[in-house]
């Protein structure tokens, strides 16, 4: 398939497909000027695009298909390395919720904070100042 059908069908920019092959991560066979997209393209952009949403940045998704595409090693070498990297990227999301409820904690107090300053403030003595006008 030709690289405009390769994006549609994978809901993605024909730039986006173009990058992926700069950097190697897509490789279509060439004939011509044309590029043709088969079943191992599928594949490819399937695994990149499931990475991404993961939360692989494109570096690491181009580390782990260089291994996966180049490496000689065994399928017990090979599922090491995937745990390491897959166990390092849980670690950081782990992060980034933890520092993400720290902030939605801290929202809170805040909102919370200016609600009693709010009820503080509307409790004071005086004229309200929606209603000069009547006056």
């Amino acid at each position: 398939m030709k690289i405009s059908k390769f994006a549609e069908v994978n809901n993605v920019s024909v730039d986006t497909i173009r990058h992926y092959m700069d950097l190697g991560l897509v490789i279509p066979e060439k004939k011509g000027s044309h590029y043709f997209f088969d079943e191992y393209c599928q594949k490819d952009i399937e695994l990149i695009l499931e990475y991404k949403w993961i939360g692989f940045s494109l570096n690491e998704i181009k580390e782990l298909f260089l291994y996966k595409n180049l490496g000689k090693s065994l399928d017990y070498e090979k599922d090491i390395f995937y745990q390491s990297l897959f166990k390092v990227k849980y670690e950081k999301i782990e992060q980034e919720i933890k520092t993400l409820k720290e902030r939605k904690d801290k929202l809170k107090k805040t909102l919370n904070n200016l609600s009693i300053e709010t009820e503080i403030s509307s409790s004071i003595l005086g004229v309200d100042l929606k209603v000069l006008h009547l006056f």
